[in-house]
């Protein structure tokens, strides 16, 4: 499987993972979609928001590199107690839609 470490080190050279996740998930979601053309894009819709990817039965966010089985364990929904139905996944036309005008940045994000 792959390991998105390299999402982090290259275009957020300057920002830890819980930064990125919490204000530029979406960015990091799109570039790691632009490199894995096989990633699906999800989105949850509570607390604010988070973008997300799936690889095969791994789930991946910038402070989950190396993927989770189960999204709800990732960090960014601790002391949430997420569900099921919180989770939806995206085209990228409809995720670059969603995230424009949800999200914190801009998707034209380059290196640190």
């Amino acid at each position: 499987m792959p390991n998105l470490n390299n999402i982090t080190k290259y275009y957020f050279s300057k920002t830890t993972p819980f930064d990125i996740n919490s204000g530029e998930c979406f960015v990091w979601a799109w570039k790691a979609k632009l490199q894995y053309k096989k990633a699906k894009l999800y989105s949850v819709s509570y607390g604010g928001g988070h973008a997300i990817i799936k690889i095969g039965k791994l789930y991946f966010d910038a402070e989950h590199p190396k993927g989770v089985k189960d999204w709800r364990r990732m960090k960014a929904f601790i002391g949430r107690q997420p569900k099921e139905n919180w989770l939806e996944e995206m085209s990228s036309y409809k995720f670059k839609k969603y995230w424009s005008m949800h999200g914190a940045g801009s998707f034209s994000r380059k290196r640190d």
